[in-house]
């Protein structure tokens, strides 16, 4: 990510997260259960500008937080630490989480151990891990996260993380009758749609897609069949808030073992129309899979109104999606 301090470049920062996510193929905001970004993050500590308009000088912000790190002030260097002001304001990587750093900035410093800094930049934690999760019954939680202070071949001190995942409770499928799990979607809408930046918001003529992951959860027609396509909507045009109160869309999802339904996901994706250039995605809404089945275990019947989620593009929230939902056990016959 791009380098050095000032408010441009954490700007460019911001972008860059966004451009990477972008060439991953597939959001890892809403592509895994679960999921890590680590590494050399190169955000700062950056104090705020005073009441009239002027930005500290190096020197005293140095000076600054030199004072805070002498009195461990770790609140207070949180307050000025760029990549909390960027997951608060949700510009980057939306829903990710970083343990408080209750220890030293670990840049810029003299290679040698310990904690001793150049003055030539602002001490800062540029070296950090997130994480997220979005499974309803079992989320990460951060055990240990502190720097190698002995490490001394870098200007940067290494992080390391010690995070626990409880451990995934089987599915109680021992009744044979539950085989085949049908979604009923109904009174789908959409919010606050937000297009890419080469497009106006008038430009928005879109529609849903509802699939599964893994595929081969989907319930064949035949054996020997093809999947069937995803359910998808009408294209509703020029509007940010689409919605599509009389149009209902199932999905069958095959519940053969325990195995098939661990970490599977089912997906709401916001389409643009474009007859000419081809479609694209505006953003990709997760829900929970597994915990859908789990809830609906014990009835034949279960049904949950006003369902909310959120459509995420490249870690950005891009809109959200209302609907009301319906899953119903189908006897095979």
């Amino acid at each position: 990510l791009q380098p050095h301090e000032g408010r441009a470049n954490f700007d460019k920062r911001n972008a860059d997260v966004e451009e990477i996510l972008a060439g991953t193929g597939g959001d890892p905001s809403v592509m895994a259960h679960h999921a890590f970004v680590f590494g050399d993050l190169n955000y700062r500590v950056a104090f705020p500008t005073s009441t009239r308009g002027i930005a500290p000088t190096k020197e005293e912000s140095w000076a600054v937080c030199a004072n805070l790190i002498r009195r461990k002030d770790w609140k207070g260097l949180r307050e000025s630490d760029e990549l909390e002001k960027a997951l608060r304001e949700k510009k980057i990587l939306c829903g990710f989480r970083t343990p408080m750093c209750k220890f030293c900035p670990t840049f810029k410093l003299e290679r040698r151990s310990g904690f001793h800094y150049d003055k030539k930049r602002t001490p800062s934690y540029t070296d950090r891990i997130l994480w997220k999760s979005m499974q309803q019954n079992r989320s990460i939680e951060p055990l240990i996260y502190e720097p190698i202070s002995s490490f001394a071949t870098s200007d940067h001190k290494p992080m390391r993380g010690l995070f626990f995942l409880p451990e995934r409770q089987p599915l109680n499928l021992h009744r044979d009758e539950k085989r085949m799990l049908q979604l009923t979607f109904k009174k789908l809408k959409c919010k606050s749609l937000v297009p890419t930046p080469d497009l106006f918001q008038s430009d928005l003529d879109t529609f849903l897609q509802i699939y599964c992951e893994p595929q081969s959860l989907l319930s064949q027609p035949k054996p020997s069949s093809k999947l069937p396509k995803p359910p998808k909507t009408k294209t509703i045009q020029t509007s940010d808030r689409p919605s599509w109160p009389n149009e209902v869309h199932k999905l069958i999802i095959n519940v053969f073992s325990d195995e098939d339904l661990a970490g599977s996901r089912l997906f709401v994706k916001s389409v643009l129309e474009n007859k000419v250039l081809g479609n694209a995605t505006i953003g990709i809404a997760m829900v929970d899979l597994e915990d859908l089945v789990r809830k609906s275990l014990d009835a034949s019947e279960w049904e949950e109104e006003g369902v909310e989620t959120v459509f995420f593009r490249n870690g950005k929230e891009v809109g959200k999606c209302f609907f009301d939902l319906l899953a119903t056990w189908l006897v095979e016959t």
